[in-house]
């Protein structure tokens, strides 16, 4: 049967995607088997920022849809760009040409529409999209590290580049560029990977270089990586100065510059300043990383996007109390007033012209070990924050849960408390809004909400070493190949070292940890390490960080331990116990801002995963079938057979661990502080313990029937 191709009708359409999204168990329906309904879609399109979709259908049922978005996962695009999203096609047709007409679709719209660049987000292991992505002319610029859900952004500025060229190499009009034109553009842009004619250079600045023949004339063409600007374009060999001056001044309009940061202002040892995108920023000393972080509000109902804001027209006000910020823009008025006190901080904003649910803000904690206590007018809860499971949240499909999730504004409190680094943060919300669990507040012209900070007695959540671990020496490696090594212990036990990182991990005839690969032709994985450093910059303003879901962190492995190797990268190796019972793997992170990572990949089981809560206390939470993440100072890990792997640190600086769980694996990624003006050295235990106390009641408090994963 014919497939056929059509814009998205809001109104037509809602209903049968949201059943091929439910379908495909895509959106709300795969993260928390709520079934998306033609409402939630519309209303979570809205909040995105929906400028463009395509739909594929087949005898009336949808097989494909690929989408344009100003808002993605806490992401906003500049000006002249737009965000891919919702790219999905059906299994019974991905061996077919729904993929490539989507994208297609896709370019001729941005052509049509004059937008130059377009970026998507993508998992780094996913091989298959990365691929076929690359073959349209995306590219990874920016480092390997990804977000904090494990996606790398990668960006097409190839629409702008077919719009230049449109007239020059035959397409007389480029608002109707003909799909076999756009199709015969991307078979000769392929390139070597999705890395492929990057290059960064001693400046910092990264180029990407396209080489490609089209209409019998060859192109080499030089982009800037970040905005697109054409640098440099030679055609059969000859430069074309004229059409690089051309594209120069018809370039995509100019965003706001950064604005200039304003000076720290303390309330008691806190201390609270506005960055270069408007977003106010709370700090203290005790802590890794803001404490909370509150972008600008949004005056046109869209989602916040706190990781990488917009740059808006802003303007900043300083005054005796805070700061006045006002921001005019497409006939949206908005207003921000920032008033410190003694004990916290009062924030009013208020909106004109934005409509029902066009004001919307979302101040984001960061305290890392911490519990939420949530008071609305439904009922009281808390429990160890998980972010994604506990407090729900599905980025992107926010508004599918409005009807079971969200709550009246007026009078509602969130405490988050991390007795760890002893601090405490609530925010009281007042005036007529909805409130979401995780944080969001959508309100129709004003809403206030204070914010009291505060000290509490710290509790120490790192113990002394117990006693049962066993002592550890250096291993006797044996290279078996270019950057890999192999060490043998009692019984059958061994340890695999590939590439930088550990690939497995056996004790006594058993598997503990091993990288991941192959999962079948359609679904193939790029290989990961189980066990890896890396290393984390300053500010970070994405609690979840990315660090443990990023291949390989590039920190050489060193057989012997040698302070004066790789300085500027840093090093690391390994200690274990005879029967390789017990790792210790030893980071030294060169000096600077930010922190020393390792980060360890192991598989999901059903008897769930214990972490120490902000008291010290042993809970076991367990998957749920979600993506969440949380922060504790101890972790203990079922391995299956009556074996657990206990995590904690030995010797680090502010050592704490980020645990994600992820569809098939726990990640584990433990952080400590790095010196900023000396190499520093973190050590931390992976113990093998074959006793089941930790899971049997005794020790640990199991959060199994909680289906939020708090404690009413």
């Amino acid at each position: 049967m014919t497939i056929l191709y059509h814009p998205f009708n809001s109104e037509k359409d809602s209903e049968a995607v949201a059943r091929f999204f439910t379908r495909l168990g895509y959106g709300s329906a795969g993260r928390a088997g709520v079934p998306l309904d033609a409402t939630g879609l519309r209303r979570s399109l809205t909040e995105s920022g929906l400028r463009y979709a395509c739909v594929a259908q087949d005898g009336g049922r949808v097989v494909g849809t690929i989408m344009l978005l100003e808002r993605a996962d806490g992401f906003a695009a500049g000006p002249g760009e737009l965000f891919g999203d919702h790219y999905l096609v059906d299994p019974l047709h991905r061996n077919s040409l729904v993929s490539g007409r989507l994208l297609t679709a896709m370019f001729q719209y941005l052509i049509a529409a004059e937008v130059g660049t377009v970026r998507l987000r993508v998992d780094p292991a996913n091989e298959v999209a990365r691929r076929l992505y690359a073959q349209a002319g995306f590219r990874a610029v920016g480092p390997p590290i990804s977000n904090g859900d494990g996606f790398v952004e990668m960006v097409n500025h190839l629409p702008g580049v077919l719009h230049l060229l449109g007239e020059e190499e035959g397409i007389t009009d480029t608002h109707e560029a003909p799909p076999e034109i756009l199709k015969h553009f991307m078979r000769r842009i392929r390139h070597s990977g999705d890395r492929g004619g990057v290059d960064t250079h001693t400046d910092g600045t990264r180029t990407i270089t396209f080489d490609f023949d089209l209409h019998q004339r060859s192109f080499h063409l030089v982009l800037d990586a970040h905005s697109g600007r054409l640098i440099a374009l030679n055609v059969d060999g000859s430069p074309r100065e004229d059409l690089v001056a051309w594209a120069k001044g018809a370039g995509a309009p100019a965003a706001p510059g950064p604005a200039e940061p304003s000076a720290p202002r303390s309330i008691g040892r806190f201390s609270a300043r506005i960055d270069e995108r408007g977003s106010l920023v709370v700090e203290h000393p005790d802590h890794a990383g803001p404490v909370l972080v509150d972008p600008f509000p949004d005056g046109h109902g869209l989602q916040i996007a706190p990781f990488r804001p917009p740059l808006l027209p802003l303007s900043t006000e300083e005054t005796p109390q805070g700061w006045i910020q006002t921001c005019e823009q497409g006939g949206v008025h908005v207003i921000r007033r920032i008033a410190l006190t003694a004990s916290g901080i009062d924030i009013d904003s208020a909106s004109q012209g934005g409509g029902p649910r066009g004001l919307v803000m979302q101040p984001l904690c960061l305290l890392r070990t911490t519990e939420l206590a949530i008071t609305d007018e439904r009922r009281e809860r808390e429990g160890h924050l998980r972010r994604g499971a506990w407090p729900l949240h599905l980025s992107g499909f926010e508004a599918a849960l409005d009807p079971q999730e969200a709550v009246s504004a007026d009078g509602a409190r969130h405490t988050y408390t991390d007795r760890a680094h002893g601090i405490t943060t609530s925010l009281s919300w007042k005036g007529s809004g909805l409130l979401r669990p995780y944080g969001a507040c959508l309100a129709d012209d004003k809403m206030s909400v204070r914010i009291e900070l505060g000290e509490i007695p710290a509790v120490n959540p790192h113990p002394d070493p117990p006693a049962r671990v066993r002592s550890t020496a250096p291993l006797a490696w044996v290279a078996s190949g270019e950057q890999s090594y192999a060490c043998a212990g009692q019984a059958n036990s061994r340890i695999l070292v590939r590439d930088g990182g550990v690939v497995q991990w056996r004790v006594a005839g058993r598997v503990v940890a091993s990288s991941i690969g192959g999962g079948g032709r359609r679904s193939r994985v790029a290989a990961q390490p189980c066990l890896w450093p890396a290393l984390s910059e300053f500010p970070r303003y994405d609690l979840q960080y990315g660090e443990g879901l990023a291949p390989h962190g590039g920190i050489p492995f060193l057989p012997e331990a040698d302070p004066s190797a790789h300085p500027a990268l840093g090093s690391w190796t390994l200690e274990a116990s005879e029967d390789l019972s017990l790792l210790v793997p030893q980071l030294r992170a060169p000096a600077g801002e930010g922190e020393a990572v390792v980060n360890l990949r192991l598989p999901i089981d059903p008897q769930g995963i214990a972490m120490a809560d902000s008291d010290g206390d042993l809970v076991v939470h367990h998957h749920d079938g979600m993506e969440w993440s949380a922060w504790t100072s101890v972790a203990r890990i079922p391995l299956g057979a009556k074996r657990y792997l206990r995590i904690e640190p030995l010797e680090a600086a502010r050592p704490v661990i980020l645990v994600r769980a992820r569809l098939k694996s726990w990640v584990l990624s433990l952080y400590s502080q790095r010196s900023a003006s000396a190499t520093s050295l973190s050590h931390w235990s992976l113990a093998l313990e074959e006793s089941a106390a930790e899971f049997s009641g005794a020790e640990a408090q199991d959060h199994s029937g909680d289906q939020t994963g708090g404690s009413a």
